[in-house]
């Protein structure tokens, strides 16, 4: 078994670049320190800005308010940094990040993209096309989103070469909307790109636009390895249409019950369905699974105007699972469904969970609208 995808795109889970690392300890008797019960989550969220874990430290700053949000672009930790620009919004602080050569490339162009515009050009001035060559293809794609005209075709050989990051949020941002002539270079350089990057790329060219790009997935879901198989599954959760349907369809008649189980949740989140899978999947030994169970049981109840009792009763299940992760996962979604379900008057004991991961997770969703 291993750690689930962070990076959830059915709206359930934070927005961070990476994934978080796997939790020391995900099975623990203790829930709540009594001690700690008057906690706040204000506290909570102070406390895991100075702690040592850049995954806690990024959701403490970026659900702050909004001058709190802007101090954490102090963080020393580039991770943190583009966490805290994409909570910033269009912020006037984002200006010196985007113009600073100290700055890392890909929080530069975040907050370049943020800024908008002729301000974000400004910020950015000419690096994308005389800096660092490290520097450029982050900062050559921030200013073609920012409508800069020769930037497109700066983009296109950059992708074409091959020489592409181990950054997943970057492809992401890159294949966020189709893009013919982004794919075709991107096809060009997956080529040359490392191979590790294989399914990562595959999956953004896919998002842009090129089917073709599927046959690369396809031979990842046929692949011996169930830890290759599932790292596709994670990437098609990001992906919608007739293609990708097609792939998680495969991916149900997988021979590992876990694979199978994951494509099969995944389809039922994805029709935004109340079924009864998602119990059943909750009854499981396995953390990993109940996590799945979750996660996707508040992705389907995301879509609907009213949460059904079933999600709520598995919510409310999991808010006193043994696995810290699990009640991490289920404090994020009921945070996400906010106003439509009751259940966020049941964080408050979590905010003096024992696992620091539990307790951010119920002070960010206690923070939200």
């Amino acid at each position: 078994m291993r750690r689930l995808a962070a990076t959830v795109a059915l709206a359930l889970l934070v927005a961070c670049p990476h994934r978080p690392s796997t939790p020391t300890v995900v099975d623990d008797p203790g829930l709540v320190d009594a001690s700690a019960s008057a906690r706040t989550p204000a506290e909570v969220l102070s406390a895991a800005r100075s702690s040592p874990s850049p995954d806690l430290r990024a959701r403490a700053w970026a659900a702050g308010s909004a001058g709190e949000v802007v101090a954490g672009l102090a963080d020393p930790d580039p991770w943190v940094q583009l966490a805290v620009v994409r909570a910033v919004g269009q912020d006037d602080a984002l200006a010196a990040v985007a113009a600073d050569p100290a700055r890392d490339p890909y929080v530069r162009a975040a907050a370049a993209v943020g800024l908008g515009g002729d301000a974000g050009l400004a910020a950015l001035g000419d690096t994308w096309r005389t800096g660092p060559a490290s520097d450029r293809l982050a900062l050559t794609w921030a200013a073609f989103q920012l409508g800069a005209p020769p930037a497109r075709a700066a983009l296109e050989e950059l992708l074409a070469r091959g020489d592409l990051p181990l950054e997943p949020a970057f492809f992401q941002a890159l294949s966020a909307v189709p893009d013919p002539g982004l794919a075709a270079a991107l096809a060009q350089g997956q080529e040359r790109a490392e191979e590790e990057l294989a399914f990562t790329v595959a999956a953004a060219r896919l998002r842009l636009g090129d089917e073709a790009a599927a046959e690369v997935l396809r031979k990842g879901l046929a692949a011996p390895d169930e830890e290759v198989r599932l790292e596709v599954l994670d990437l098609l959760v990001e992906i919608q249409g007739p293609v990708a349907d097609e792939l998680v369809d495969r991916a149900r008649r997988d021979g590992s019950e876990f694979v199978s189980m994951y494509a099969e949740l995944l389809t039922l989140a994805r029709a935004g369905k109340d079924a009864p899978a998602f119990a059943r999947a909750f009854e499981s030994p396995e953390w990993e699974v109940r996590q799945l169970a979750v996660r996707f049981a508040g992705a389907a109840a995301a879509s609907s105007v009213r949460v059904p009792r079933s999600t709520e009763k598995l919510l409310e299940a999991a808010l006193q699972d043994r696995s810290s992760v699990v009640r991490a996962e289920a404090a994020t979604a009921i945070g996400h469904l906010g106003t439509r379900t009751a259940l966020r008057a049941s964080l408050d004991p979590l905010l003096a969970d024992d696992s620091p991961d539990v307790a951010v997770a119920a002070a960010v969703a206690l923070s939200g609208p």
